[in-house]
């Protein structure tokens, strides 16, 4: 007889081991139905209630809700997607569940057409993972019985019927849904903080972690680096722990370890917490001019020009400063701002009150900070030669009886002339001699068999950055030993915007 109750009551051990779980024995934390037709915070508490009603009918343990709401305020919680792993294995923890339902409404009925669309997902206690989701979606013409025996005629219907099926489905499949080990640590780091991640000399930087427990806190957070380790200290603000953070002296970037201390005398450590750069030199800069003419480093402009700053070597930057001056070093322009540099410049020829500057050479110097105080400065030449400058200066000369006309470049004249075109006409209009050349200086002989003795010159110059001037010269007076300068009454010009 002892034998057969022993063996009776092994089996009844074994049967409750091998007994798959149920429904009636599984506890589910409902949060508050989050309502994205109503707004990205829009609640639906009477759905939610139904949705706990359904569950209830199937057998289902439903946290009360009070419960749920103080640990929603508690953790600062405003809507479920807010809720990552950890989040949701510390609420299976405090409040006893197995599981966490998550409900987003998506679609409601609009006007007389009844229908109801949602995604309910399940996140495991444990594991903090899901483990198992659905999707709704029902329109008061989908799925009516044959004959009209049964019709859903309402919204409310319809989210019911909705509802039924949906805690009939997880509870045919409760049984079977995997128990998931936790993937992730007990802590979480939701945010880091460096200031400032580039230094020089091995100054200081400020650390400050966010980092989330599971349960009890550790003992204390200890960063490490090369030049040594630090203890981080609690903040006032929750789940923040900060402190200053030794670094290297050497140029290159470091990174920053995390050790977790905890009370049963372990450690964690998490590696690459964080990178921290060390510069000890200038932050190398240059200046590409996009357009102009480069004539022996200096880019010579008519209307404007166009420059592109560039970082050689990528560094945050705290400031920059442009300035411009004349020959005489005189500041006639400054800009500058706390921020990285400008994608692109462009410079019209103008002063700081926007006025027009005279032809001439102009250097523009770019200063840069970087956020570890390193400075540098590069310098860039231009020449500012407007349109309508004048490029050739003509006179005429008598040599050896004959008459010439001497075509030379003008004063202080940096862009070469590329193309120039002579026209001499009688004072009547009509021409008597055309000429086109490409040199300067240039000797122009006038032909002795005109039929006048007085003619206009006009001539007509294109320079390397395409502006066209025409100069139309007084009358020339072709009378022997006559020796002048031709002078320019009036002058016309052309832009070509292509250079």
């Amino acid at each position: 007889m002892r034998s057969v109750a022993l063996s009776f009551i092994l089996f009844s051990l074994i049967s409750i081991i091998l007994l798959p779980r149920q429904a009636s024995a599984y506890r589910i934390a409902l949060l508050p139905a989050q309502d994205l037709t109503a707004s990205r915070s829009g609640l639906d508490i009477a759905l939610t209630d139904q949705i706990s009603e359904a569950l209830l009918q199937q057998g289902f343990e439903v946290i009360p809700r009070q419960q749920i709401i103080d640990f929603l305020v508690a953790n600062s919680i405003r809507r479920g997607g807010e809720i990552d792993s950890l989040t949701a294995r510390r609420m299976s923890i405090q409040l006893g569940c197995e599981g966490i339902l998550l409900t987003t409404i998506t679609e409601k009925s609009i006007q007389r057409q009844p229908k109801i669309g949602m995604t309910i997902i399940l996140l495991e206690g444990d594991s903090g993972e899901q483990i198992w989701g659905t999707t709704i979606c029902d329109h008061i013409n989908d799925s009516q019985p044959m004959l009209g025996i049964g019709r859903l005629e309402t919204a409310q219907q319809i989210k019911q019927h909705s509802l039924r099926m949906m805690a009939e489905q997880l509870s045919e499949t409760i049984v079977d849904l995997p128990e998931l080990p936790p993937a992730l640590p007990d802590y979480r780091i939701t945010d880091i903080d460096l200031k400032p991640t580039l230094v020089r000399q091995g100054n200081p930087v400020f650390c400050r972690v966010k980092i989330k427990f599971l349960n009890d806190g550790p003992d204390y957070l200890e960063v490490e680096t090369s030049a040594g380790s630090t203890i981080l200290r609690k903040s006032r603000i929750a789940h923040y722990y900060e402190g200053a953070v030794a670094t290297n002296p050497r140029d290159g970037i470091h990174p920053i370890r995390l050790k977790i201390h905890w009370s049963d005398g372990h450690s964690e450590l998490v590696d690459n917490l964080i990178n921290y750069q060390v510069a000890n030199t200038p932050p190398p800069i240059k200046m590409h001019v996009a357009t102009g003419l480069n004539i022996e480093e200096t880019y010579a402009f008519s209307e404007s020009v166009v420059i592109i700053p560039q970082m050689v070597e990528k560094r945050p930057l705290d400031r920059w400063k442009l300035v411009i001056k004349d020959r005489e070093g005189k500041t006639i322009l400054t800009e500058g701002k706390n921020a990285s540099l400008p994608e692109r410049l462009e410079w019209r020829g103008t002063d700081a009150y926007n006025q027009r500057l005279e032809t001439g050479r102009y250097t523009m110097i770019m200063q840069v900070w970087d956020i570890a105080g390193n400075e540098n400065r590069v310098a860039t030449k231009f020449y500012l030669q407007p349109a309508s400058q004048q490029m050739i200066n003509i006179s005429q000369v008598v040599i050896e009886g004959e008459n010439y006309l001497k075509l030379l470049p003008a004063e202080n004249q940096l862009v070469p002339v590329e193309q120039w075109s002579l026209q001499l006409e009688t004072p009547d209009g009509n021409s008597v001699y055309n000429k086109t050349g490409w040199e300067l200086p240039s000797l122009v002989p006038i032909p002795q068999d005109l039929p006048v003795d007085r003619l206009i010159c006009s001539v007509q110059s294109l320079d390397r950055l395409g502006n066209n001037v025409e100069i139309k010269t007084a009358e020339i007076n072709l009378t022997p030993s006559h020796d002048q300068v031709a002078q320019r009454p009036r002058m016309q010009t052309e832009w070509t915007a292509d250079f």
